[in-house]
């Protein structure tokens, strides 16, 4: 599947550019399960999922943001 791929070369360059905060690159590795499934990640329950793993949820959010960002500029058709 190219939108896929396309998202996940997208994603690794977020992580590897530097332009994150740590927090938000961990946050944003802990989502990519979810990866493809934008329904599942917008109803995460992030107050849950801060409490599970130690990372804020203003973190979450932003990573969550990003991950939903890159699936949606992805998987429009190129015209």
């Amino acid at each position: 599947m190219m939108s896929g791929n396309s998202t996940h070369t997208a994603l690794a360059t977020r992580l590897l550019t530097g332009d994150l905060s740590a927090e938000v690159r961990l946050a944003l590795v802990g989502l990519l399960p979810w990866l493809g499934e934008p329904a599942i990640l917008r109803a995460l329950d992030l107050h849950e999922l801060s409490e599970r793993t130690g990372t804020s949820r203003a973190a979450l959010r932003a990573a969550r943001q990003i991950v939903l960002s890159e699936m949606d500029s992805n998987s429009s058709p190129n015209l």
